[in-house]
């Protein structure tokens, strides 16, 4: 599934609308990558103002890749 505003906790480093980001969980393990459709400004914005909306896919599943766990 995509990833979305709503499912984000944090974001760190600085990207824009577009560009690779990485997908990491709470202890900071990589679990993927995507195009993220959104700028950092975006997501900081929204997580301060405690904003985020439900329906804003950050990341679609067409633009992501998630790896194995093992």
């Amino acid at each position: 599934a995509s990833l979305l505003a709503v499912g984000i906790t944090g974001t760190h480093g600085q990207f824009l609308a577009n560009q690779v980001v990485s997908l990491q969980d709470e202890d900071g393990n990589e679990l993927g990558r995507g195009i993220s459709q959104v700028s950092h400004q975006a997501l900081q914005l929204w997580l301060v103002e405690g904003s985020l909306p439900r329906d804003v896919a950050v990341v679609h599943r067409n633009n992501m890749v998630l790896f194995e766990q093992y």
